[in-house]
This record gives structure tokens, sequence and C-alpha cells, in this order.
């Protein structure tokens, strides 16, 4: 399985530790603009490029509440890269402009504690455009295929 290749881990720095939630956060979030914001990358599971943008990135900055996802931001492109296609679904509440909406999970390591990476893409209609919009880290771990 392509998941079970490489389960991207991170853990906080010494410098890191310092810094309360919201500095933390406030931190990443400018890291990932200078260095997420615009850029695309491959998924494995699908042969599609999934573009980040400001909006995707605001969203996560948005809903991050854990030590554990601010430093998650750090692994997304490699998230995005190498995470299984999950499940699809229409966006709702609906929107004319896009297509669909499709969710990917990853297993990954953060500060040494185990999640599954849930993320979620939209797909506009125009161009077929694959938008990261935002992920989060659910602790149960995945079964073991049969």
């Amino acid at each position: 399985m392509l998941s079970e290749a490489h389960i991207p881990e991170i853990g906080e720095t010494e410098e890191e530790r310092q810094y309360l939630d919201r500095e933390l956060k406030n931190i990443n979030f400018s890291w990932a603009l200078q260095n997420l914001r615009g850029k695309t990358f491959l998924n494995k599971s699908i042969q599609k490029c999934i573009r980040i943008s400001r909006d995707g990135l605001g969203e996560w900055k948005s809903a991050t509440k854990s030590r554990d996802q601010i430093l998650s931001i750090k692994i997304l492109g490699n998230l995005l890269e190498i995470a299984g296609y999950w499940k699809e679904g229409p966006h709702l509440p609906p929107d004319p402009n896009i297509e669909k909406v499709v969710y990917f999970r990853q297993p990954c390591r953060i500060n040494g504690h185990n999640y599954t990476a849930i993320i979620t893409v939209k797909v506009y209609k125009s161009q077929n455009d694959h938008k990261y919009y935002h992920h989060y880290l659910d602790d149960f771990i995945l079964e073991p295929p049969k």
C-alpha cells in the first residue's frame, strides 16, 4: 500500500517548545504561507496534482486547536503526496463551482503520537482543479489490510 511506504513524522524542536500554542500557530502559519502557498503536490493514489491556496491554509489555521495539529502543517506537502484516496462526496451545501469533495487519509506520527491525517480536497469544475481545503488529525489507527 502507498500509505505504508513511509509514515511522515515530525516533533517539536527545543525552540518551538518555548512558544505558547497561539504563537506557534502564527509562526507555522507564516511558514506555510511562505513555503506552501501556491505549490502543487502530485498525489500518488489518484495521480492528480493538489494545489495549496491561501484559503486552505486559512481554514487550517482557524480550525487548528492542538500543538500536534499545529506541527502537522510542516509535513502537509508530504501528506498530500502519499495519502491514500478514501472516499468522495458532494460539496455541502451545493456549490455550482465545485464538482465534488475528495477525502484522503494517511498515517503519521507527531511528537511521538500516532495519528491518521484526514485531508479534504475540493475539486473545482474549472480545469478539474484539485484544491487543498483542510486536514485534521484523528487518533484512530487504520486497520491493516487482510
